[in-house]
């Protein structure tokens, strides 16, 4: 049911560009871990979707919302030790946004979400709408992967395009540290002959 309720809310384009309902009373919330992975996935679609490869439109996005570099340590963790840059990004929770350099160029977004199944279900209508908007053909999506990130137990799907659109892949990685869910959400461009 709260899987339902929040992809409905997605279809209908984010229930805060919605007007304010006449009986708030009888709709449902939005779990905290819900609010967080949304938060999350409205920072992936504006700049990883809408902006991203295009640097001018990048750079305009993060002049925009005036935001700051992340530290150290957020942006080895979001760029998985990649060259690039990071900024911070405040919502529900606080985020890093990240820019790998080429050859690996992408996109990623990072931070804590709570709760895995959010995620994943947001994630996976995030790439579905992006990809019939954008003509990039058949999407391949494989099973899960399990692995890890650091010391901790991490699940991964990387979703790729095929029939002859332009090679980039969708990535969405989660691990758990300290009992709660981090997301990791890329929009990648694999180096050529990959």
């Amino acid at each position: 049911m709260r899987r339902a309720v929040l992809l409905g809310l997605l279809l209908l384009g984010a229930a805060d560009k919605l007007p304010p309902p006449q009986d708030s009373a009888h709709l449902p919330r939005l779990s905290a871990a819900e609010q967080a992975a949304r938060d999350m996935l409205k920072i992936y679609d504006e700049f990883c979707l809408q902006r991203f490869p295009n640097a001018e439109l990048v750079r305009a996005g993060i002049a925009a919302r005036r935001l700051n570099a992340a530290s150290a340590a957020d942006a080895a963790e979001s760029l998985q030790g990649r060259p690039g840059q990071a900024w911070a990004v405040s919502g529900v929770g606080t985020y890093t946004l990240a820019f790998a350099d080429a050859p690996h160029q992408g996109c990623v977004v990072t931070g804590a979400v709570a709760d895995d199944e959010s995620l994943r279900a947001i994630f996976g209508l995030a790439v579905q709408a992006f990809a019939s908007e954008h003509d990039l053909g058949k999407l391949d999506t494989p099973m899960l992967r399990h692995g890890s990130v650091g010391n901790a137990p991490a699940v991964m799907q990387v979703i790729g395009t095929t029939g002859g659109a332009a090679r980039q892949a969708f990535v969405n990685l989660s691990w758990v540290a300290d009992g709660v869910v981090h997301g990791r959400l890329a929009r990648e461009f694999p180096p050529p002959g990959k």
